[in-house]
């Protein structure tokens, strides 16, 4: 992909444990110290999320009974 930028970017909300690492224009990895802070990103934007991702992020995710 270019042009590319030499930057490493990351953005961390300390208060509510959350990184976001922006890969470039067609994705970015969001991480937090729970699954609380992220879990409405989950939802609200499940069509942005990738297929091969949906396994790993749908145990780590899906309400449990």
């Amino acid at each position: 992909m270019e042009p590319k930028a030499p930057v490493l970017s990351k953005l961390v909300d300390v208060a509510r444990g959350v990184t976001v690492y922006a890969s470039d224009d067609r994705g970015m990895d969001i991480t937090a110290l729970g699954a609380d802070p992220i879990a409405e990103l989950y939802t609200r934007f499940d069509v942005w999320r990738l297929d091969c991702d949906r396994p790993w992020m749908s145990e780590a995710f899906e309400v449990k009974a």
